[in-house]
C-alpha cells in the first residue's frame, strides 16, 4: 500500500490508533440535527457503506462524526469504522 495514502487514512480515522478517544479531536457536538436519526438508523440496519451527499456546510461531516462516535460507544471495533473525505486535496 502507498505509505502516503496509509498516513492519510490514519489521519481521517484516528480511532484506529487511539480507540474511542480518537474521535474527540474532531470536537463532535452533542446537538443532533434532524437528519441525524434517519442516517444513523440507515447504517445500523445494514452491513454496508453509507454515503451522505449534499450542499457544502450543511452538517454532513458532523453527522458522520456523530455516527462514528455512537459506533465507538457501542464497542464496535475501531478498525471496522472507515471514514473518507473526498474534499481532501490528496484524493
Amino acid at each position: 500500500m502507498d505509505m502516503r495514502l496509509l498516513q492519510q487514512l490514519k489521519g481521517w480515522n484516528p480511532w484506529w490508533q487511539e480507540g474511542p478517544k480518537g474521535i474527540e479531536r474532531f470536537g463532535v457536538p452533542e446537538f443532533k440535527r434532524e437528519a441525524y436519526a434517519p442516517i444513523a438508523s440507515a447504517y445500523q440496519r445494514r452491513n454496508q457503506a453509507v454515503s451522505i451527499v449534499g450542499l457544502r456546510q450543511v452538517g454532513k461531516t458532523t453527522i458522520m462524526h456523530q455516527c462514528i462516535q455512537e459506533l465507538l460507544n457501542q464497542s464496535v471495533p475501531p478498525r471496522h469504522i472507515f471514514y473518507l473525505s473526498f474534499e481532501d486535496s490528496y484524493l
